[in-house]
């Protein structure tokens, strides 16, 4: 998706017209609602988070800073994967 956008956090340049292609035409995809989102967050919190505290506790977790620079989030997800 090259054009993405958000209607608060990331709108294109000019209001309506796309920056990359410079089409007009917006539409929002039909499960885009809160509705939806609470629903996967509900289902998340349900039937995955568990799984974290289960392979926590068979060591096989580890922690990688996402928000970190792309070279050292590569390096953190490498030592992970190699086991150091």
């Amino acid at each position: 998706l090259r054009g993405g956008y958000h209607e608060l956090f990331k709108t294109p340049k000019v209001e309506g017209v796309c920056d990359v292609c410079g089409g007009t035409k917006f539409s929002r995809r039909a499960d885009d609602t809160e509705e939806v989102v609470r629903k996967r967050l509900k289902a998340y919190h349900a039937q995955t988070e568990p799984l974290i505290g289960y392979y926590k506790a068979q060591d096989k977790v580890s922690a990688v800073d996402g928000m970190a620079d792309i070279e050292t989030v590569q390096k953190e997800i490498d030592q992970a994967l190699d086991g150091a």
